[in-house]
């Protein structure tokens, strides 16, 4: 969820089909530096088995995670990247101390355009 004085415009509460569902949301928001895009995400958890809603209930820890991971930088290459703001819950610590398989701590570090890191 997200939350401004200002009223929304542009709300996208999809992504792209291949987003498992309720964990992507953006908009943008007027502000006195201009117009803003923020960007809500919810990466899947190393357990999750968010796409089980689909009948596909046998999967590996961090399955998800990764999917989601591969879909999110084609979101982001499309939104403006200037006063862009990408918060949430990415379900992976970044640095030191990450149990994330090191592909997908690759993943997370380049799923953000460059001028974006």
């Amino acid at each position: 969820m997200l939350w401004s004085k200002q009223p929304w415009e542009e709300v996208d509460g999809l992504g792209i089909d291949e987003l498992p569902p309720g964990r992507f949301v953006s908009g943008v928001t007027p502000t006195s530096l201009g117009d803003v895009t923020v960007v809500g995400i919810c990466i899947p958890w190393f357990g999750s088995r968010s796409e089980a809603w689909r009948g596909d209930k046998r999967k590996r820890h961090w399955e998800d995670h990764g999917r989601f991971l591969d879909g999110l930088p084609r979101v982001l290459e499309r939104l403006p990247h200037e006063r862009l703001i990408v918060i949430g819950d990415f379900n992976q610590i970044i640095g030191p101390g990450s149990r994330a398989p090191a592909k997908l701590r690759r993943s997370l570090q380049s799923a953000f355009p460059p001028g974006m890191r």
